[in-house]
């Protein structure tokens, strides 16, 4: 007898300790200063009711409202028990829906029995029968009247928990109120700690902008649409600044100031395209079919001495305004200079070369674009008598663009031979065939026969 008694006053004890734990560790949850303490308690907390009970496990999934799923996010295993974790990540409301109806009434789940729910509970039977749950008690936790989660015992002793389970929708709703308080000041802090990023990457965004905005005259978005510009900046020393000043308009139009620019100080033999190739539809359009437009000319000298300037437009990604453009204008007169030396230079190697008795074929043409600015291949071609080849690879694999500078070249009679570029008769093979009867469709069977020395009746293999 007094063995019975002395073991009900240390179960008692034992209980009593237990229940203490489970109290401190609540407390300790209102006090949690960073989501580290706060992980501890709850950890704390769910072994001290999983040594309370006896169970196997002890757990708290969370509803993560964005993906309409539950998640395991905290779990405690008793010594030998594995743990389920990582295979509760994705429960979806339907999974559970006898517990789904009774938690949103704010009503705990018992079960002493598994089997006794295996017809009135079939998905919830399921989910615990591959889990080896041979009893259950789950009780909902709320912030604020919302569900935002559950925390349940596997194969509790149920025996005697009367009281326990009572105290569990305390439990809940304690833990609810304090993952809402919590989750309040750490989106508070989190927002704090957004905006001073955000400030630091404006600032650093401004910094990389005014550098790469030093060596452009002016800059500015449009809207094709509207035709309205924003100013992002514009040099003191630029002539647009001039233009703008003249315009004197509250909303300004790309249409008047590039049409105000180009009759005021565009050079126009430069630019004879420059209203045509600047509009804002224009560049819209050229910008469906390519990342960047790229346009040069040559204007008066502003107040810093630029003459030579590159246009470039961008389109900028902007779901609210697909259509916005980004448009900059770069002085590049150090890079027409350097061009006009190298030139200077080729044209000296090519009047030793010539007037040395030697003939100048130029291999492949199609592979250096330099040759079609300013009309550089014409040049070449008429002051020099260079002769050019193109390789059959050109005709019949060049994209679009390229493809019309070839025909422009032929059809200009700059182009003298198109031939193979054949390395064997496999993998590279000659491919005449193929290219004069190409030719015969783009330019004529002429032109084709003269260019290939072909005349449709025997061909390279």
């Amino acid at each position: 007898m007094q063995m019975t008694i002395e073991n009900t006053y240390d179960n008692l004890k034992s209980s009593l300790d237990d229940l203490e734990l489970m109290l401190h560790q609540m407390v300790r949850i209102d006090r949690a200063r960073d989501v580290h303490e706060l992980h501890d308690s709850i950890q704390n907390l769910l072994q001290a009711m999983g040594d309370y009970t006896k169970a196997d496990r002890v757990f708290i999934f969370e509803f993560r409202d964005a993906l309409h799923i539950y998640r395991n996010t905290y779990e405690w295993c008793a010594p030998g028990i594995t743990p389920q974790i990582d295979n509760l990540q994705t429960i979806e409301p339907s999974d559970i829906p006898v517990w789904q109806a009774a938690f949103e009434q704010g009503e705990n789940i018992v079960i002493p029995n598994l089997e006794d729910v295996r017809d009135t509970m079939p998905g919830e039977y399921e989910i615990m029968r591959i889990q080896d749950i041979h009893s259950e008690i789950s009780f909902p936790i709320f912030s604020k009247d919302a569900l935002i989660g559950f925390l349940g015992l596997d194969n509790p002793t149920i025996e005697g928990s009367h009281r326990f389970i009572n105290l569990l929708a305390v439990v809940g709703s304690h833990l609810g109120g304090a993952w809402a308080n919590f989750r309040t000041s750490a989106l508070l802090e989190q927002s704090q700690s957004d905006l001073r990023d955000s400030m630091q990457a404006l600032q650093k965004d401004q910094q990389v902008l005014e550098a790469l905005c030093r060596d452009y005259t002016c800059v500015y978005t449009l809207d094709p649409v509207t035709d309205r510009i924003e100013l992002v900046q514009v040099d003191p020393n630029a002539n647009a600044q001039l233009v703008l000043a003249a315009l004197q308009t509250r909303q300004l139009s790309h249409h008047e100031i590039i049409h105000a620019y180009y009759q005021n100080f565009v050079v126009k033999a430069s630019a004879r395209d420059f209203l045509t190739r600047l509009d804002g539809r224009a560049l819209q359009e050229e910008l469906n079919r390519k990342e960047r437009v790229i346009y040069r000319f040559r204007a008066l000298p502003n107040s810093a001495g630029q003459e030579y300037f590159e246009l470039q437009a961008v389109k900028i990604n902007n779901k609210n305004n697909p259509y916005r453009i980004l448009v900059g204008f770069h002085h590049i007169d150090d890079i027409v200079n350097e061009e006009l030396r190298q030139q200077k230079e080729l044209e000296t190697a090519l009047q030793e070369i010539t007037g040395a008795g030697y003939r100048i074929l130029v291999a492949h043409i199609e592979r250096y674009p330099c040759l079609a600015q300013h009309g550089l291949l014409a040049r070449l071609h008429e002051q020099y008598r260079l002769r050019c080849q193109i390789n059959c690879s050109a005709v019949l694999d060049s994209g679009f663009w390229q493809r019309m500078r070839l025909e422009h070249w032929v059809k200009a009679g700059l182009v003298d031979a198109i031939s193979s570029d054949a390395h064997n008769c496999t993998s590279r093979p000659t491919r005449m065939r193929q290219a004069y009867e190409r030719l015969c469709t783009r330019v004529g069977q002429t032109t084709a026969q003269k260019l290939t020395g072909l005349d449709g009746t025997e061909y390279l293999v």
